[in-house]
């Protein structure tokens, strides 16, 4: 999948989300890299991608889920 958001989730798999100590810090460097490389606003992405439809809402809940997870190492 060319989007990168979409290739940092792992893409359209559905696989199974990391343990918490699995790959973390794995997942950590990979998210560092792409915050550095991404530009514009999160947020107004992600509504696009929804509008869109190259985003489904059982993907959004994956991302929001994701993001919950992982906020706490990010602080």
């Amino acid at each position: 999948m060319a989007n990168p958001l979409m290739r940092f989730l792992g893409g359209t798999s559905g696989s199974s989300m990391p343990g918490p100590l699995g790959n973390m810090a794995q997942i950590l460097q990979q998210f560092q890299q792409f915050r550095a490389a991404f530009k514009g606003d999160p947020k107004q992405q992600v509504e696009m991608l929804r509008k869109s439809g190259q985003m489904s809402d059982a993907q959004y809940q994956q991302l929001e889920a994701m993001a919950k997870q992982i906020m706490p190492f990010l602080k």
